[in-house]
């Protein structure tokens, strides 16, 4: 969350103004005022706040990646994929600046041909369901954390 944000929440919490005052005033959930005030929320800093991706283990099988074998060694899975099928699954975590969750979308790549095959719209997620694993909750594959 920004450290401006955040800075706000705990000035106006000084100033004796109530959860659902904050909330309006800041335009946050009373939920995520009260994640802020507990010491749940960590600000964004220096890092943070950058979007996250996943990629399902074994995506570097479907591509040519002769001239760029830095990116095999990224999928620690490749040799654990059973067969090449030329689809690739992607998952993006974007940290709101306005709210503890964040927007996770997902991307099903036919690198083959198609490109994008299917897309899934943004859905706020709270931190710790995205910590926990999304990949694993939300598609039951194995994914592996890209940088």
């Amino acid at each position: 969350m920004d450290e401006l944000l955040v800075a706000r929440v705990r000035l106006l919490d000084q100033q004796g103004r109530s959860v659902k005052a904050i909330a309006r005033a800041t335009g946050m959930s009373a939920g995520d005022v009260v994640g802020v005030l507990n010491g749940a929320v960590v600000a964004s800093g220096p890092g943070r706040g950058e979007p996250r991706c996943w990629v399902n283990a074994g995506w570097s099988r479907s591509v040519d990646l002769e001239s760029a074998p830095q990116w095999a060694g990224l999928d620690p899975g490749a040799s654990d994929a059973e067969e090449v099928r030329g689809l690739v699954a992607v998952l993006v975590a974007a940290d709101s600046t306005r709210s503890t969750k964040a927007q996770v979308a997902g991307f099903l790549l036919d690198v083959w041909c198609l490109g994008v095959k299917n897309a899934l719209a943004p859905e706020p997620m709270s931190e710790c369901v995205v910590a926990k694993g999304v990949p694993a909750h939300r598609t039951g594959t194995p994914f592996a954390t890209t940088h």
